[in-house]
């Protein structure tokens, strides 16, 4: 080395990473942080990061002999997708997609997009505060990958109608997707069920028969092995067994076995609406449910789900259910009737 009596890189270095001369405490060292590291950032480090989301060179900038070294016109080191322009936010709003085909060929691509969001949310939180940077990073944090890391699995709650297997196409884009149904109810049926979700790539796992216990049962083993399952919440059930809940100020009965599954396992359940806007669909997350009793889990659910039935009927409508059919014409007796709904 010919460093001299010289410390810039010392001085310099964001985190403190470089304790002492020739001495890197690699744990504190922005590079590791943001490409190395698989979980959180340590939250004393994410101020110090700034809005670097990928490496950090500020000790190869400040080293007096690299002054004599001229940038390169090698392209295979020449920025790209305009990623030495772009804004935070812009980035941040990449779905894995996006960051596959715009990292294609890019060191960045390895870390993978759910590092890159990560990152990316530690930088916004160090900008000045903006009402576009909260709202993005609240659109973010129920993110069921981000759950499934902290809880080991989630149950994606899902309106039980045609509609929400055909999201099931969207969201399986985003982050892998298991769905946990019962079978049809004719052989015919369930075949027509498994060539739909074949065809749109999602994985799907047919309880045969449907009944609670199994499908329990299955539900049990998929969160077991750290996935996002999507289940129901939503199926209206007048049997002994059913979790009385209220919907549009009426009791109803609903199928629990997927919110006991949550319960007992002590993992979230994530509230999830689809909203059709022509041939877009588009997903709305609600904050995560986690309660150690099933009737809050399937109340605190179905108020979500009420809300957005109530601001976005045209979406979910499933009319072929008769006994959404019945609970809906008690409602609405009930508004005629003088209901403050």
């Amino acid at each position: 080395p010919h460093c001299g009596t010289c410390s810039a890189c010392i001085e310099v270095c964001p985190t403190r990473a470089i304790v002492a001369p020739y001495r890197l405490d690699a744990r504190r060292c922005i590079s590791y942080l943001t490409i190395e590291l698989a979980g959180p950032i340590p939250e004393p480090l994410r101020p110090l990061l700034g809005n670097r989301v990928y490496g950090c060179d500020d000790c190869q900038l400040v080293c007096p002999w690299n002054r004599f070294a001229g940038l390169t016109r090698e392209e295979a080191f020449l920025p790209r997708q305009g990623l030495d322009r772009a804004e935070l936010l812009a980035l941040f709003a990449w779905n894995e997609a996006e960051f596959l085909e715009r990292t294609q060929g890019s060191p960045i691509r390895r870390i993978g997009h759910a590092r890159w969001l990560r990152n990316l949310a530690v930088a916004l939180g160090n900008a000045p505060p903006d009402p576009r940077i909260r709202e993005a990073l609240q659109a973010r944090a129920n993110d069921p990958r981000t759950l499934v890391r902290e809880h080991g699995g989630v149950v994606l709650a899902v309106p039980h109608n045609v509609a929400s297997a055909f999201s099931g196409l969207a969201l399986n884009q985003a982050f892998p997707l298991l769905v946990v149904a019962k079978n049809a109810s004719t052989i015919a049926r369930t075949r027509v069920a498994l060539d739909m979700f074949e065809r749109m790539q999602v994985q799907v796992l047919m309880v045969r028969g449907g009944n609670a216990f199994e499908l329990s049962r299955a539900l049990f083993r998929v969160l077991g092995s750290g996935r996002v399952a999507a289940a129901t919440l939503d199926n209206v059930d007048s049997s002994a067994t059913a979790c009385r809940a209220t919907l549009f100020g009426q009791s109803v009965g609903f199928a629990p076995w997927a919110a006991k599954v949550a319960v007992r396992r002590g993992i979230p359940v994530v509230p999830a609406y689809f909203s059709s806007l022509g041939p877009r669909i588009r997903v709305r997350f609600g904050a995560p449910i986690l309660a150690a009793e099933v009737d809050t889990v399937v109340q605190r659910y179905l108020a979500f789900f009420e809300q957005h039935i109530l601001e976005d009927p045209a979406s979910w409508a499933y009319l072929g259910d008769k006994r959404w059919q019945r609970v809906l014409r008690e409602a609405d007796a009930g508004l005629e009737s003088g209901g403050s709904r």
